[in-house]
């Protein structure tokens, strides 16, 4: 993962904390995740969850929060208390799934103390975290999306933006008509945490019920765009074209 060799660029005032999402049950996976849940699948020689985790210790990310559900107690196994990836890492245990945006509000008290990140923990990316910090705090957005280029985005979030990366429009898996523009959601999010208390308790999604409406009220949404590709494994196709770019072994 290049961005994982750069020199460690912490920035005292940037964001420190993160919740790296990994509850899913990898449904349309099936037996082609074995026995293990969808974020501990390797790629390009580790699980995928642990380049997310690294990712985040590169930027100065350290202190990590990861939502578990599906063989929760495998990924608690694998990552420990996150000393050997050199953060430290706290797990919410989620008897019913939240998704992914009623994943944050059991971690209110935590994440309320500054910007934090939201990470999907079954992408696989190379997004310099602290790049997109500083794009966030210099436009004064309340949350930033990472944004890449698909050609296919009808199983993806698609983003419209304007010339100055302000998102305009955000369309969860169009359906008929596609929108016209290939930058989807890369599963990264920088939010200040003054949307906590916007985002309700019980199951919801920030590409579903919360991004569309915040946009509608006027929130300020920032793209940030990356140029590495984000690799998904969400069906038994996307596994194997990764596998087969990435590598899998461990």
């Amino acid at each position: 993962m290049p961005c994982l060799q750069k020199q460690n660029r912490y920035d005292p005032s940037g964001p420190v904390r993160a919740l790296v999402l990994a509850a899913g049950k990898g449904s349309r996976l099936g037996v082609h995740a074995g026995d293990r849940p969808k974020p501990l699948i390797p790629l390009a020689g580790r699980p995928v969850i642990e380049h997310n985790i690294l990712m985040c210790r590169q930027a100065g990310v350290t202190e990590i929060y990861v939502n578990v559900h599906h063989l929760g107690h495998l990924i608690e196994q694998h990552l420990g208390d996150g000393s050997r990836l050199g953060v430290q890492v706290s797990y919410s245990h989620e008897t019913l799934l939240l998704g992914t945006a009623g994943a944050v509000v059991p971690l209110r008290n935590q994440l309320e103390k500054g910007p934090f990140f939201v990470i999907y923990g079954d992408n696989y990316s190379m997004c310099d975290l602290h790049a997109l910090s500083e794009a966030h705090r210099a436009s004064g957005a309340v949350m930033t999306v990472a944004v890449h280029k698909r050609d296919d985005v009808r199983g993806s979030g698609v983003v419209t933006m304007d010339a100055s990366g302000w998102i305009t429009g955000f369309i969860e898996k169009p359906q008929g008509d596609l929108p016209p523009s290939r930058w989807v959601n890369a599963g990264i999010y920088l939010m200040e945490p003054s949307l906590l208390a916007d985002i309700p308790a019980g199951p919801s999604d920030f590409a579903r019920d919360h991004i569309p409406r915040w946009l509608g009220e006027g929130k300020k949404i920032l793209a940030f765009r990356l140029n590495g590709p984000v690799v998904a494994i969400d069906t038994p196709e996307l596994l194997s074209r990764a596998q087969q770019r990435w590598g899998s072994l461990v």
